[in-house]
C-alpha cells in the first residue's frame, strides 16, 4: 500500500508542525478519506460546534489544481470510534490539511519508476481512493509516473528520487531507485495572493 503523500519537512527555513487548517467533508461525498489523500475545496460548511463558516474539501483528481494534503482526520466520538483514522464514504466529518507549498512529501510512484532525469520534471497524482481493512485506512494516492513532464499545471514537483525500503504496489525489489519520491506542491488553489477564488 502507498500510504499517500506523508509529510517530511519543509523546504527552506521554518518548521511545518501545527501549521494545519481545519476543513470540513460533506456528507454526501462518495469516496473514504485518510491521512495522505491531496484534496480540492469544494464548498463551505457551517461548524455548528464552534459557530462558524469553514471551507469543505474532497479527494482530488488528477490534472486539477489542488487544496493540499490530508494530515488527520478529526475524531468521530459517535460510538467511541477512536481507533478510526479515516473517514468514510458518505460520512460527514471534519479533516486537517496541510496547505504549507514549501511542504516536502514522501510519495511511493506509481505506474513504473521514474528516472534520474525526472527530478526537477513536475507529475500530477495517479488518484485512487483510499482503503479501510478493520481500523486501518490507508491512502492508496501516488505519483504518476506516466505523466512526468515540465508542464508547469501538474500538480507537484518532483525534488528528489528514493529507494523503496519495503515492498511496493508495483512489485519493485527492495532499493529500487525511483520507487518513491519526494516532491512538493505546484498546482495548488492555496495560494497566499493572486489565486482564483472558488466558486
Amino acid at each position: 500500500m502507498s500510504g499517500g503523500f506523508r509529510a517530511i519537512g519543509k523546504e527552506g527555513d521554518g518548521g511545518y508542525q501545527g501549521q494545519l487548517i481545519e476543513c470540513a467533508v460533506a456528507a454526501a461525498h462518495t469516496t473514504v478519506l485518510a491521512p495522505g489523500d491531496a484534496v480540492v475545496i469544494t464548498g463551505t460548511a457551517i461548524d455548528q460546534n464552534n459557530g462558524r463558516a469553514i471551507r469543505t474539501v474532497d479527494a482530488a483528481a488528477a490534472s486539477a489544481a489542488f487544496f493540499g494534503i490530508i494530515a488527520s482526520v478529526k475524531p468521530n466520538f459517535t460510538g467511541e470510534n477512536l481507533t478510526d483514522i479515516g473517514l468514510a464514504a458518505l460520512t460527514a466529518g471534519n479533516v486537517m490539511v496541510q496547505t504549507d507549498e514549501d511542504m516536502l512529501y514522501d510519495v511511493e510512484v506509481g505506474v513504473a519508476i521514474l528516472a534520474i532525469t525526472d527530478v526537477g520534471s513536475n507529475a500530477d497524482i495517479v488518484a485512487t481512493e483510499a482503503t479501510k481493512s478493520g481500523s486501518i485506512t490507508q491512502s492508496n494516492m501516488k505519483l504518476a509516473q506516466d505523466t512526468v513532464n515540465t508542464t508547469a499545471t501538474l500538480q507537484f514537483r518532483i525534488v528528489e528520487l528514493r529507494e523503496n525500503t519495503t515492498a511496493d504496489t508495483l512489485g519493485n525489489a527492495v532499493g529500487t531507485m525511483g520507487a518513491r519520491a519526494i516532491v512538493r506542491a505546484n498546482n495548488t488553489n492555496a495560494a497566499n495572493s493572486g489565486g482564483l477564488g472558488i466558486a
